[in-house]
């Protein structure tokens, strides 16, 4: 975004803000503040006024002075406890000017907004367009201030586009927006990526005899005592920020925050404009692995709109490769409320009727479309839960019958048998469609099971198949979620399965290459499969920068360059001075390896 402008060197303040990440959902984080080891404050947190009422530092863990008396105007920022290293007293202090602000619409116009660069960096959209000292790299702010965000909030696609851009040129900086925050708010501005917030909204809902709630704006209730007064106001926002850092931890931000997007129209345009611009830039801050016990709910047509179900709704579609025995009948399954279906009473029927015959299971489901069976215990198929009443809305039958039709254009099927109770008659594709479900009937009746069985059989000796052997057919679920996730399965070519089920064991002359550890549905590579594969893996890689041999895990300070496409959970391949040296597992996704405090990726093999 940042096009042209004056260049002067950074100068920086002495003192460093002690901060490590506890915990992240999205671009949502818990900062720790101070010592690692002791921290003092966490974040979402205030930023308080000296004529604010005092509040407990895990709260307000900040305080800023603005001084107009003479022009341009001073920000003084202040940590109410022993946040800077060495820890030793109060601090940090920082101060700053604060450039001037021109309107977000002269966004066509370089006026030459250019600004001072510190431990507090203060931007506007115009400064954030046209400042050219913005893109040096090694530049890492601890706190960055957009002073328009009040005005640039109002053009909802602009205000998003300048958050995205601080959050992922900044990783390791506070972001606060002044003017724009509420209890009602809060959860959505931190999925944006913004952790300091401030009272004005709070102390504007005071003077106006309101109690500003996480619903929003309320009228008081007199015949319950209710009193505006800031003590309340601050009640408000307590039980907001536990709400938001609970979330985070619980990895279920994304739910409160389609809850609380509801509390106004802008709100709402703030969370879909920052959703389509997370998934068009590719940089969705997915997993690759989930904490025991985690569930996406999927309670509203929100979900259906999150950058995490259309990047599944496309790789299914873009990614996904059937078996190569089963690229000519594909048979579509209901999906099940138990997760993963294979071990739901449904589905062990539907396998049973199905069994050793060369066809591509798909289930159809809302909200991620369809979900093959090779993929069942991925992230998030595994992992979903919705609302099941039986009946399907028009937008989820819309997607699926999308998602069927590109899928048996691309593959090229010859038979669709539809064991679903979605209509596909009509569908606009070469393959024949024969619906195996009696319309008087459970999909599970036997009668029902036997129909689906003999029709599968049936297509199965038209396109002259054979009878998969278990080997096989695992060989050819690996080779599937192989590519679905390292995007190769080259690898395996010189594999020999062995072990029993489920935890299979890949071999290669004799060798362990990898344990599929079923639990979390994820190849565990050996340190011999890194030395002999090394880039057939299809892993990502990073290089870093290591004077003697590697020793330890892997941190912002080391790192020369990386691969783009890392998600948190991967198993990435080590390289120094373009020798490979090594794996990790990296704990967060690529945006993040830019500067974002504490580890990056967990050591797992040394060479």
């Amino acid at each position: 975004m940042i096009q042209s402008g004056d260049s002067n060197p950074p100068v920086m303040e002495e003192e460093i803000l002690g901060v490590t990440i506890a915990a992240r959902d999205g671009f949502g984080r818990i900062f720790e503040l101070g010592d690692r080891s002791s921290p003092l404050a966490f974040t979402p947190a205030l930023v308080t006024m000296p004529s604010d009422i005092k509040m407990d530092l895990n709260m307000a863990p900040f305080e800023v002075n603005i001084d107009s008396s003479s022009l341009p105007a001073n920000l003084k920022f202040t940590g109410k406890d022993a946040f800077a290293i060495p820890f030793e007293k109060k601090g940090p202090t920082w101060s700053t000017e604060l450039i001037h602000v021109l309107p977000p619409s002269f966004d066509e116009v370089n006026m030459g907004n250019s600004g001072p660069i510190g431990r507090i960096l203060p931007l506007t959209w115009q400064r954030i367009l046209y400042d050219s000292q913005l893109l040096d790299e090694s530049y890492q702010p601890q706190i960055v201030v957009l002073l328009d965000a009040l005005q640039l909030s109002n053009r909802p696609k602009d205000f998003t586009k300048a958050i995205f851009e601080i959050r992922t040129r900044y990783p390791g900086a506070l972001i606060w927006c002044p003017g724009i925050s509420g209890p009602d708010n809060l959860a959505v501005l931190t999925w944006l990526g913004i952790d300091l917030h401030d009272l004005t909204r709070s102390r504007q809902a005071n003077s106006s005899g309101i109690i500003l709630s996480n619903s929003g704006p309320r009228n008081i209730d007199h015949r319950l005592e209710e009193n505006p007064t800031m003590d309340e106001q601050i009640c408000m926002w307590k039980d907001e920020i536990a709400a938001v850092r609970s979330a985070i931890v619980s990895g279920n931000l994304r739910d409160l925050v389609e809850k609380r997007a509801l509390n106004s129209p802008r709100t709402v345009e703030h969370l879909r404009f920052h959703d389509n611009l997370v998934f068009d830039s590719g940089n969705v801050p997915l997993e690759r692995n989930v904490s025991k016990g985690r569930v996406l709910r999927c309670n509203s047509l929100t979900a259906l709109e999150s950058p995490l179900i259309r990047d599944w709704n496309e790789k299914v579609i873009d990614v996904y490769e059937p078996p190569s025995f089963a690229r000519k009948i594909l048979v579509l399954l209901p999906c099940s409320q138990r997760k993963p279906y294979r071990t739901s009473k449904s589905h062990r029927k539907y396998i049973s009727a199905l069994r050793n015959l060369p066809v591509n299971q798909v289930m159809v489901t809302s909200p991620l479309g369809l979900v093959p069976r090779e993929l069942e215990m991925q992230w998030p198929a595994k992992y979903y839960d919705i609302p099941v009443t039986g009946d399907w809305n028009l937008l989820e039958i819309s997607n699926i019958r999308n998602m069927v039709g590109k899928l048996v254009n691309k593959v090229g099927y010859k038979f669709v048998i539809n064991h679903t109770r979605i209509n596909l008659d009509d569908l606009n594709v070469s393959a024949k469609i024969i619906d195996s479900s009696y319309e008087d009937e459970g999909l599970t009746s036997k009668s029902s099971l036997d129909n689906l069985s003999k029709i599968a059989k049936s297509a199965v000796a038209e396109c002259g198949g054979v009878s998969i052997r278990q080997h096989e057919n695992v060989m050819a679920e690996f080779r599937c979620i192989s590519n679905w996730l390292f995007g190769s399965d080259s690898w395996l070519n010189e594999c020999k399965l062995s072990g029993r089920p489920p935890n299979w064991i890949l071999r290669s002359e004799g060798e362990q290459v990898a344990i599929w550890n079923c639990d979390v549905a994820r190849f565990s590579f050996s340190k011999y499969a890194i030395e002999k594969f090394g880039d057939k893996l299809g892993l990502p890689k990073v290089n870093i920068v290591t004077n003697s041999k590697w020793k330890g895990d892997i941190f912002s300070s080391m790192v020369k360059d990386f691969d783009t496409n890392i998600r948190s959970g991967d198993t990435i391949l080590v390289y120094s001075n373009d020798e490979i040296i090594g794996s990790a597992i990296s704990i967060v996704p690529s945006w993040e390896w830019n500067g974002s405090p504490g580890k990056l990726a967990k050591a797992r093999h040394r060479i």
